[in-house]
């Protein structure tokens, strides 16, 4: 059987022990805190690919003899950091429509001109965490972007060095996008309207697709 001393001395080491060890404890959750939020505040890069549906100023449109509805895909990359905010760049090959399209004789036989457009753009602004709107749907997030767009488009025959070119003139320029992003795993639902202040060329862009990266 232990002795009083012992037992007094057990008594205290446990008395004294105790706060440390609850002391150890509270460290290390608030070491695990600050790396979470870390992470959180970090720099996340993620990618993005949609399909859209783009419209373009009939006028506009009309002199450049193309329809005003266009299809095409978007392909993107940004970068999240300081837990709100958001840049990023991105390019979108477009399908036009041609009202003005040409045959040309060439190796391969008689072939159609077509006609496409792709635009290039930066943006930054701002995009809230992930959170619950309702109680069982997926967790959304808000975002906020503006931006600027730059295009090239051409009617011409594809794969053909020699043959006719014709240069189409449908602009970009500045622009405001609220975004909608569903989910909070690696790969999420986005949802975008793309408005165009001009509205000269590019009238608005609506895309939808995958997102894929930092959370």
């Amino acid at each position: 059987m232990l002795g009083r001393s012992q037992l007094v001395a057990a008594l205290l080491a446990v008395a004294i022990g105790a706060p440390v060890l609850r002391a150890q404890e509270q460290e290390q959750e608030q070491e695990q805190e600050q790396v979470q939020e870390q992470v959180q505040e970090g720099k996340r890069f993620v990618v993005g690919v949609t399909l859209n549906s783009m419209a373009i100023d009939p006028t506009t449109a009309a002199s450049q003899q193309v329809r005003a509805q266009s299809w095409g895909m978007q392909f993107d990359a940004g970068l999240h950091f300081k837990r709100y905010l958001f840049v990023g760049i991105d390019f979108g090959p477009q399908f036009l429509s041609d009202l003005a399209t040409f045959t040309e004789n060439t190796t391969g036989g008689e072939m159609k001109s077509t006609a496409a457009l792709t635009y290039f753009s930066a943006m930054a602004g701002s995009r809230t965490r992930p959170f619950r709107l309702v109680s069982g749907i997926p967790a959304v997030a808000l975002g906020l972007y503006g931006g600027g767009s730059v295009t090239k488009s051409l009617r011409s025959i594809d794969n053909c060095s020699d043959c006719r070119s014709d240069d189409i003139d449908i602009p970009g320029g500045a622009f405001v996008q609220p975004t909608l992003v569903f989910g909070q795993g690696r790969a999420r639902l986005r949802v975008s309207d793309r408005y165009f202040l001009s509205g000269e060329g590019i009238r608005s862009v609506i895309s939808a697709g995958m997102e894929l990266g930092g959370r």
